[in-house]
């Protein structure tokens, strides 16, 4: 009876030493977690204004441009790509390959044109046919690689 006596009376030093411990570490753990997470959230804010700071410049209303993209091989291939930002929309038109073109004096296929002069020929003899507007002044591209255009007066369909 005696040794019950002693467990109820006074701290336990066990139960002394776990409170001391706990008033010490639940702060610490807890401000730990509160820090890490502002320096999370700041980090991130951090993060989303330096992507944010990449200029896009959005198209104006007048910005139209026409592409002739050329695929070469056995069958060449045409598109004409027109895009036009005040209608938000790209237009693609097929070019048939048998189209006759003014080129060397002569009228001829676009296929042929493209064969004997490249991208940039065919598209200056396209742009004769279909009214394209006058080409860039950039050089021209190999020949599996697309030519651009200056942008177009008009679209045709």
């Amino acid at each position: 009876m005696h040794a019950q006596h002693d467990r109820h009376r006074g701290w336990n030093p066990f139960w002394a030493a776990l409170g001391a411990a706990l008033l010490v570490l639940v702060p610490l753990v807890g401000g730990t977690v509160l820090l890490s997470r502002q320096q999370l959230r700041t980090q991130l804010r951090q993060a989303a204004r330096s992507e944010s700071g990449v200029p896009i410049q959005l198209p104006k209303t007048t910005d139209q441009l026409t592409v002739l993209l050329c695929v070469s091989g056995e069958q060449p291939g045409f598109v004409l790509a027109y895009l036009n930002a005040s209608q938000n929309c790209v237009h693609l038109l097929s070019v048939p390959a048998v189209l006759t073109v003014p080129f060397a004096e002569e009228e001829t296929s676009l296929a042929r044109c493209y064969a004997a002069a490249g991208p940039a020929r065919c598209r200056e003899a396209l742009a004769q046919v279909l009214a394209l507007g006058e080409p860039d002044a950039a050089p021209a591209a190999p020949a599996a690689k697309p030519t651009a255009a200056k942008p177009a007066r008009k679209a045709r369909k």
